[in-house]
Formats: C-alpha cells, sequence, structure tokens
C-alpha cells in the first residue's frame, strides 16, 4: 500500500469521526493490509484530529493478554491515542450524540510523572516513571516450594538507609550529606553492639517504626540486622494483621476487632491515638510487629544463642505512657511460645529517651565511653 492510499483511509476514518457516520472495516477493503500500514493509517488519522485543535494527553494499549492475542492472532499488544476530547472528569455527562456506538469497559489507568522515551524502556523504567522508587534484587524463589528473603531484605535494607539519610527536599543537598556521619540505621546497629558490650550477652533491638520493623542483634562486638518491609504501625499497618494471623499470634476475632484502628493508621496521614482505648490498641499492634518480627530474625539467625536484653525502639514506644500498657507489650514477646525458649528471662526495655542511635553515633566515631554512658544514664538506669 503506498502513501496516497495510506493518507486517503485516514481521511476515511477522520470523516467518520467528524460526521459520526460509521464506515466499514478497513481490512475487509484491504485484506493484505500490514500491521505497519495499519499504524500508518492511524498516524494520517490523529493528524487530522490535532489539525482540527485536539492535544494528544495519553496512549491506549490493547491486547495486553496473551490469551486475548492468541484469540485473535495477533503476537503482540497494539495501541492508540487518547485526545483531550476524550477526557471526562468526575460526575460529568458524556454527550452521547457525540458517538456512533457508546459501550463501557474497565480499564486500568495511571499517570506518568515523567516522559517515557524508546527504544529499549523496561519494566522498572515504567514503574519508575509512575513516580514509584523501584528496587531490583535477587530471585527470592529460585525454585518451587524454595523462599530465599536475603536478597529482597538487603534490598529493602539499602533503600531505607537511603531514605533514612534523606531523599527529598533540602536532605538531597550536599551540604546536609556532610553533616551525615552515619545512616540512622546503622547508628543503631553500632548502638545494639555497645549495649551487647555492656550487657556482655545477646542484645536485641527491635525498631517498629511507620512503614518497616528493624531487628538488630549485636553479641561478641558483631551485630547483624534484618528488616520486615510488611510490619510497621503505619502504613505497613496491614501487614501486621496479615503477618500475625499467618504466624498464629493472633485470631480472627481479635484481627476483626483491630481492623478499623489498622484503616485508620494506613489512611490517615498523621495519626496519633487520643484516647486510652485507641492507644491501646496501637501498642497492640506494635506488639504483634515486635513478635513476628523477632520470630522471623530469630528463624534467619538460628545460631543465635539466648538473649540478654530486648530493646524496643520507635515512635509508638517512646511516649511517656500517659495510661499505662507498655508491660503488655513486653510480656507479649517473652510470653510467645516461639520466642519464650529465648527471652523468658531477658528484661525488656523502652528506649524512650531515643539514645540507642545516638549512643551509635558516638561509638561509630570513637566515643565509645560517651556511648556507654548515654546507655547507662538514659537506657540501663
Amino acid at each position: 500500500m503506498d502513501g496516497k492510499n495510506i493518507e486517503k483511509l485516514g481521511d476515511e476514518l477522520f470523516e467518520a469521526w467528524r460526521s459520526r457516520t460509521p464506515i466499514g472495516q478497513l481490512t475487509e477493503q484491504h485484506p493484505s493490509m500490514t500491521v505497519d500500514e495499519a499504524y500508518g493509517i492511524q498516524q494520517r488519522t490523529i493528524a487530522r484530529r490535532r489539525q482540527s485543535g485536539v492535544r494528544v494527553v495519553g496512549k491506549k494499549i490493547g491486547l495486553t493478554s496473551k490469551v486475548v492475542q492468541k484469540m485473535l492472532g495477533v503476537d503482540q499488544p497494539d495501541f492508540g491515542y487518547l485526545l483531550c476530547d476524550m477526557v471526562f472528569g468526575e460526575g460529568e455527562a458524556i454527550p452521547v450524540a457525540s458517538l456512533i456506538a457508546p459501550k463501557v469497559e474497565g480499564e486500568i489507568a495511571f499517570v506518568l510523572e515523567s516522559r517515557l522515551e524508546g527504544p529499549g524502556i523496561t519494566n522498572a523504567d515504567v514503574l519508575r516513571a509512575t513516580g514509584r522508587t523501584v528496587v531490583t534484587c535477587d530471585n527470592v524463589l529460585p525454585q518451587r516450594g524454595q523462599i530465599v528473603p536475603e536478597p529482597a531484605r538487603a534490598a529493602l535494607a539499602a533503600l531505607y538507609r537511603r531514605h533514612a539519610v534523606g531523599g527529598r527536599g533540602p536532605a538531597v543537598g550536599p551540604r546536609f550529606r556532610r553533616l551525615v556521619r552515619v545512616a540512622t540505621t546503622e547508628a543503631v546497629g553500632h548502638g545494639a553492639v555497645q549495649l551487647a558490650r555492656i550487657r556482655r550477652g545477646r542484645v536485641l533491638v527491635v525498631d517498629v517504626g511507620c512503614a518497616t520493623t528493624d531487628v538488630h542483634s549485636a553479641a561478641d562486638g558483631a551485630g547483624v540486622r534484618t528488616v520486615e518491609g510488611d510490619l510497621g504501625v503505619r502504613a505497613a499497618a496491614g501487614g501486621v494483621l496479615v503477618g500475625a494471623q499467618a504466624e498464629g499470634v493472633v485470631d480472627p476475632v481479635e484481627a476483626d476487632l483491630l481492623t478499623p484502628t489498622v484503616a485508620r493508621m494506613t489512611s490517615e496521614v498523621g495519626y496519633v491515638p487520643g484516647d486510652p482505648g485507641s492507644a491501646a490498641e496501637d501498642r497492640r499492634v506494635a506488639a504483634l510487629a515486635a513478635v513476628v518480627a523477632v520470630r522471623r530474625h530469630l528463624r534467619a539467625q538460628a545460631a543465635e544463642r539466648e538473649v540478654d536484653l530486648v530493646v524496643l525502639s520507635g515512635g509508638v514506644f517512646r511516649r511517656r505512657d500517659p495510661w499505662g500498657g507498655l508491660a503488655a507489650v513486653s510480656s507479649t514477646l517473652r510470653s510467645d511460645p516461639e520466642l519464650a525458649p529465648a527471652l523468658a528471662d531477658a528484661p525488656v526495655v523502652i528506649d524512650t529517651d531515643f539514645a540507642v542511635a545516638p549512643a551509635g553515633l558516638l561509638a561509630a566515631n570513637g566515643r565509645a565511653e560517651a556511648a556507654e554512658s548515654l546507655l547507662r544514664d538514659h537506657l540501663l538506669g
């Protein structure tokens, strides 16, 4: 098919749109039409539409399902254009007279944060263009029935370290980065090592955050950390209920009772409990996150011996406990049937003064004596 025929067929489609008059399928008139020729006709039609004043505002990708492709005898998706006069806002009336054969079909749509230009666009490029942070890691399912979580945990830990140092606003400036001596998570790890040295035993520091729960363990001058990306007391609170039920830590009745609170935690930015009941539920979710995270940690570190001290860290624990109840969090850890052999005799303390990370920062910069003094005065008593 030559260029003149392509333009002619494109013009026919444009006139059909302008007059709202249907025409026959072009492939019936030209059964030997190739895919490239079809896209050429599409480009001619879009060019005529743009000449009439409309703008291209998006793209439409079809036939993404392999099943549908096979049914229609094609081996790749197709694509088209979304124009400004195709877009209607929420509640806005759609003039039926502007359509030939109106139908309704549900579709998946997303808004790009940045331009995508090929060739060679990857899945990760598409995700990044939607404004998401994309982190890659080795396969955690190397074969059926085998789960190797360490690559994902390492990738998540690296992402969290970047976030803790600061990835937005003034934190990306060179002056800020010069001021940062140790990332927060690394400082907590150094603090755990200092605590283990003082206690002369194994120490667990459980840091329950909004989106992750970190467990640091230290003994004999060395430490290790695991990061649970599905456990938190705000954005990841839903994962706490799922994980706790999977572990058998919470029964379905309590899970149902906690569900409204968890929904509020995940949906309300800056949520802070305002009454004793809400505070108790907040602490309960944090306690469940701690139990699940410590269970996973101890399984991954099977060679670890009994724990001599457990430190709970995170904003949910740092309040001065105006309504009481933090003792219940401690007992939840010690009484858990899986954790009891390792934690039964371990005292549980709350890092209410936020001492562990600063102590770790001091230790990392050669101030071990100052770190010990800080921990003794503000954590160990």
